[in-house]
């Protein structure tokens, strides 16, 4: 019944966004589809460094992630250097979420 409430609640109370705007959800069903090819969770830092590739290559204009990088990379050293190469050689703006209010 939550669930079915929550959708009413969007349905009525969205803001209508222009067409440019792309989210890329990382759920539960994708978590899943990578644990099937052999990437667990947490995923590697270097698939949302290839997310940025993806949006240069779609004339992205700026990138928002919802997520917080706040330990080491699970997968190393590597992984956070490939990550922040990847960012960067995008050249699109990245936000981050901060980890307090403050």
């Amino acid at each position: 019944m939550s669930l079915g409430l929550f959708d009413i609640l969007q349905n009525t109370t969205s803001l209508k966004t222009p067409s440019q705007v792309a989210l890329v959800v990382v759920d539960q069903s994708s978590l899943n589809a990578f644990k099937e090819e052999g990437i667990g969770f947490p995923l590697p830092r270097q698939i949302y460094g290839a997310m940025a590739q993806v949006a240069k290559q779609l004339s992205a204009k700026m990138l928002v992630f919802d997520i917080l990088f706040t330990e080491p990379s699970h997968y190393g050293e590597s992984d956070d250097k490939l990550f922040a190469d990847l960012l960067r050689t995008a050249k699109i703006p990245a936000v981050f979420p901060a980890e307090s209010q403050d």
